[in-house]
């Protein structure tokens, strides 16, 4: 689970490496209003271009 805002090559290791240690993966990335809330900013991108983003991975199932 993560914000997964502005998306970098870190992100995608970590991504990757998970992978590695499991059959499935599921990446959970949090909405919009958890982000403005608990980081206290506003997101770069949108909670559904975020989820484009890590399902656009192919390491994430």
């Amino acid at each position: 689970m993560g914000v997964f805002d502005l998306f970098h090559v870190g992100h995608l290791n970590l991504q990757e490496r998970c992978k590695e240690l499991c059959d499935y993966l599921i990446v959970a990335v949090c909405g919009d209003d958890y982000v403005t809330q608990v980081k206290k900013k506003t997101p770069v991108f949108t909670e559904e271009e975020r989820i484009r983003i890590i399902g656009a991975l192919k390491c994430v199932d």
